[in-house]
């Protein structure tokens, strides 16, 4: 009684294990949050996120695209989440000479005069990190 008991219960915990294992989120998130110049007003602003990864020890090599989205802004400050492919740098071409020179950066496309302020830093990113990421925009 005791082994069917032992099989049954080992069992049912495989079983949880897979069950665990199917509803991991197939991707990454990073909360990014999005800050402005000033308090002007973005009603219904439309702008492209995209982030881009490249390899830190190569020069004179584009970045590549890891992901893109268009979102809409009502206000700022504007938290939004981005949802980053599992394994980005397996996306990276030319291959990366080692995983750890993966780095990442975020450029934001808009018709609405709503750029990237380079003045407050590059906007680079860390995909691993859980914490909302800052990065500032000027709207002009």
């Amino acid at each position: 009684m005791r082994k069917v008991i032992t099989i049954i219960c080992c069992i049912l915990v495989l079983n949880s294990c897979k069950t665990l294992d199917k509803s991991m989120p197939k991707e990454n998130e990073i909360v990014l949050n999005i800050v402005g110049n000033s308090e002007k007003s973005v009603k219904n602003k439309s702008i492209e996120i995209t982030v881009y990864g490249y390899d830190q020890l190569l020069a004179d090599v584009s970045a590549t695209v890891i992901m893109k989205k268009k979102i809409t802004l009502d206000k700022l400050p504007y938290k939004t989440t981005l949802a980053i492919p599992k394994n980005p740098q397996d996306i990276i071409k030319p291959k990366l000479s080692f995983m750890e020179n993966a780095n990442y950066y975020i450029s934001i496309k808009s018709e609405d005069a709503i750029s990237i302020n380079h003045d407050k830093g590059f906007p680079k990113i860390d995909i691993s990190s859980k914490e909302v990421q800052k990065n500032y925009v000027i709207v002009n």
